[in-house]
């Protein structure tokens, strides 16, 4: 979510009236944060050998969640699902981004992180 955000804010490298280009690949939506504390909890556990996801608990296509975030921030842009669009430069899959079955599932709910990022500072 966190890339998506900082897009938005960035202004997507789009000129005004341009559609936004978004992935069409689904993918478990997980907080930074999220991130931070599972790889801690990595860090200070005992040696595993052994690789360990991180996925949020729903499942979105990458283009439903830009044109969910372009909406509540009220920005007038479309989106546009692209089956050959770059994602940190590689060509995803529909499938690409989804987590094994042994993934660490975080708590937070994209409304609620929607929602908390709407809020004032």
């Amino acid at each position: 979510m966190r890339e998506i955000e900082e897009d938005r804010r960035a202004g997507g490298g789009q000129a005004d009236g341009d559609p936004g280009v978004a992935a069409a690949s689904e993918a478990p939506l997980e907080r930074a944060a999220d991130v931070a504390d599972a790889l801690a909890n990595a860090a200070f556990s005992d040696a595993s050998n052994a690789t360990f996801e991180v996925a949020g608990p729903e499942q979105f296509r990458l283009d439903a969640v830009a044109t969910e975030i372009a909406t509540a921030y009220e920005d007038g842009r479309w989106i546009v699902a692209d089956v050959h669009a770059r994602y940190f430069g590689a060509e995803l899959e529909e499938r690409s981004l989804l987590p094994g079955p042994d993934a660490r599932i975080a708590s937070l709910r994209f409304d609620d992180w929607l929602r908390d990022c709407l809020q004032p500072n």
